[in-house]
């Protein structure tokens, strides 16, 4: 059983016995894997404020062909469980499961979600994560460019999003669809702009994940 150490992020975590809990878990390096840590659940344990679910710690563990076994942790970030910041927590963590197959190493979304974690779960973070996990996943359009001119977005930021299609557009493509539609009443209603519209991409975003995911 080899000694491994790795940034992790605590996507949830199980109470397994009276002082055990296993924790699925996302690491920068490993991917998504289950560990077992032992004795946390003591008030006695130095492990046991440091892997609180959405924090962010570095670890030591043994791993073989089965499931890893804590041995050491030190805290990085914990977040600010509030109530109003919990639905966000809960919409990130419980995606991020769903989509994240085990033992799948991901940098690209590690780095994305602990974007999100040390942004304190804002709600425009929340949606640009989700939509781009959905999205470099196949469930949604590549939300990596603009749908009209695929311009990837170290070019530009998207800025507008379809309602219909999911599709994202720049402002230059936005501006011109408006100039080629001025006379379509839903027009501007369809394709909306991600920055003023947080609440609405919100519950879009809830229900097509709730539907199809």
């Amino acid at each position: 059983m080899a000694q491994l150490k790795d940034e992790i992020i605590i996507l949830k975590s199980i109470n397994f016995s009276e002082s055990d809990k296993i924790l699925s878990v996302f690491g920068r390096n490993t991917g998504k894997f289950s560990i077992l840590a032992k004795g946390i659940r003591k008030l006695t344990s130095k492990n046991r404020g440091n892997l609180q679910t959405a924090s962010i710690a570095k670890v030591s563990f043994y791993r073989g062909s089965g499931m890893g076994v804590l041995t050491e942790s030190e805290l990085l970030c914990m977040p600010d469980f509030t109530l109003i910041k919990l639905k966000n927590i809960e919409r990130v963590l419980r995606l991020t499961n769903k989509v994240i197959q085990e033992d799948q190493t991901d940098t690209k979304t590690y780095e994305a979600l602990k974007s999100v974690i040390m942004n304190g779960f804002s709600q425009d973070a929340v949606n640009r994560y989700r939509i781009f996990l959905l999205s470099s996943n196949g469930f949604l359009p590549d939300w990596r460019m603009c749908s009209k001119c695929s311009r990837n977005n170290t070019e530009f930021k998207p800025e507008y999003f379809n309602k219909e299609s999911f599709e994202v557009y720049c402002q230059e493509c936005y501006n011109n669809y408006i100039k080629a539609n001025k006379s379509t009443n839903n027009s501007k209603t369809i394709i909306v702009s991600i920055e003023n519209n947080k609440s609405l991409i919100t519950k879009i975003l809830d229900n097509y994940i709730k539907e199809y995911i």
